[in-house]
């Protein structure tokens, strides 16, 4: 979907909007997981699914979502930089 009709200034609005939901929500979660959210590389975290499990460990869940919203955050960050 090309989304012609939505011009650059409300692509902008809101990739912003996303970009802030998506830094609470792994400030949040980073923190939940003992980081210091503030002077974190999120470039170094790592996460594998296959390599530990719900049963196995107790963060599963927190670093699969924190897996999740640093990808979405790098595509916004990407997608404002291309505008």
């Amino acid at each position: 979907m090309a989304f012609t009709s939505v011009n650059n200034t409300d692509k902008s609005l809101a990739l912003n909007a996303a970009k802030a939901e998506f830094e609470r929500d792994l400030y949040k979660n980073l923190t939940r997981l003992g980081y210091d959210p503030d002077t974190y590389d999120i470039n170094s975290f790592s996460f594998d699914p296959d390599a530990s499990s719900e049963e196995t460990d107790p963060d599963y869940n927190v670093k699969k979502y924190v897996a999740l919203l640093i990808s979405r955050v790098q595509m916004v960050y990407a997608k404002i930089a291309d505008l």
